[in-house]
């Protein structure tokens, strides 16, 4: 021991600084590269809030470019051709109007399966309803008239605000200017989203095509009396008359 001592006693100085060299660098390490982390995550989340409030920013100039009566009645637009809900009050007094203009004697109208009277919406979509994105109330319209009043019929149904569409037709002669008609069809509603999304998620302007759906759903005649709004009403004068967003 006493030899190791005398051999490392010319050069205790170097070896003191060499120990000593090394603790700083082992300090350093445990010191700064936990320094240079947090550094690094709040660059991170940084530029994650820059980026954030320039689309929060975007969005709320969006919004407030947006007229608040046209967005109201555009909502009254649509509900009243796609409802929240069933609405099936609405959709047999449509069925009746439409049989009515044209002439037709209705003895029965009945909901298919899977259309149930409740007047919630269903929570399991089917495969076409999956596709379409909105859920299907499937009917039956038994009705006595003419060739022609059933032809007028089937017209008038596939212009009527309320979506109708007309899946297949079964005619029964009863005279040569009398026809019983079995025709199946379907109404479409499409329940209300239960989440507003993300806060940035992007909000893209109406596109032309959809502008000239909007105009052509407005040029179809509105049956069903005033349930056929889905419960909102348009603005008149600019005011707006009811929140579009209320249940």
């Amino acid at each position: 021991m006493k030899d190791i001592l005398k051999r490392i006693g010319p050069y205790q100085t170097i070896v003191t600084s060499f120990v000593v060299l090394v603790a700083s660098i082992l300090s350093g390490f445990f010191v700064v590269i936990p320094v240079l982390r947090k550094t690094w995550t709040q660059f991170q989340t940084f530029q994650s809030l820059q980026k954030e409030t320039k689309e929060l920013a975007a969005k709320a100039s969006f919004l407030e470019s947006l007229d608040s009566a046209a967005v109201t009645s555009d909502v009254a637009l649509v509900a009243s051709s796609l409802p929240a809900e069933k609405a099936l009050a609405s959709l047999f007094t449509v069925v009746e109007e439409l049989a009515i203009g044209s002439g037709l004697q209705i003895s029965d109208v009945t909901i298919s399966e899977g259309g149930a009277l409740s007047g919630q919406a269903q929570t399991k979509l089917t495969p076409e309803e999956r596709q379409l994105g909105g859920s299907m109330i499937p009917f039956v319209m038994t009705a006595d008239g003419t060739p022609a009043q059933i032809q007028s019929f089937l017209e008038e149904a596939s212009q009527a605000r309320r979506l109708i569409r007309v899946r297949s037709m079964t005619l029964t002669y009863k005279s040569e200017s009398l026809i019983t008609a079995r025709v199946e069809m379907d109404a479409f509603y499409a329940p209300l989203p239960t989440g507003m999304g993300a806060l940035t998620q992007k909000l893209e302007p109406l596109s032309d095509k959809e502008t000239v759906l909007l105009t052509r759903l407005a040029s179809f005649p509105l049956l069903g009396g005033e349930e056929a709004t889905g419960g909102v009403a348009p603005s008149e004068g600019g005011v707006v008359k009811s929140n579009p967003f209320a249940p």
